[in-house]
């Protein structure tokens, strides 16, 4: 999924992302925006249909592209996993996104990079693990058949 004009801009503006555009050396099919904020992530639970309300978890967001997104966390993450975004836009309310991991790499002990796809927008508002619940199984039923 790529994140329409309108909500990239938004977002790299709230995040003050005015730094050079990353080189695309690495062949990506969108070009990313290096950036240093605070965001926070919520993960998601797949086999927990009734998800309880999950804290969220602060992260440090190293850069963004209409594609995905690289972040910071202490954890390794296994590739697939699903967690929701919330990226503070300001006065408006956070852009709340479902990202998949896409790879998860060793930078020092207990510090990783991980790098993101964005699966969907799910709205304006903080995340609903309902909602979450909802596109996973629609995503599950699309790749199943």
């Amino acid at each position: 999924m790529k994140l329409s004009t309108e909500h990239l801009a938004a977002v790299l503006d709230s995040l003050g992302a005015t730094g050079v555009q990353k080189e695309n050396e690495e062949n990506r099919r969108a070009p990313r925006r290096g950036i240093q904020a605070r965001a926070s992530i919520v993960m998601h639970d797949s086999s927990n249909n009734s998800s309880p309300n999950r804290p969220a978890i602060p992260v440090v967001l190293r850069d963004v592209s209409a594609r995905g997104v690289g972040l910071l966390y202490l954890e390794s993450m296994e590739l697939g996993t699903q967690f929701v975004l919330n990226v503070p836009r300001g006065k408006s309310a956070p852009l709340t996104v479902l990202c998949t991991v896409a790879h998860s790499r060793a930078l020092q002990k207990e510090l990783f990079a991980i790098g993101a796809e964005f699966t969907c927008v799910l709205s304006g508002k903080k995340a609903d693990t309902s909602a979450i619940d909802r596109e996973a199984e629609r995503i599950r039923e699309k790749m199943m058949g």
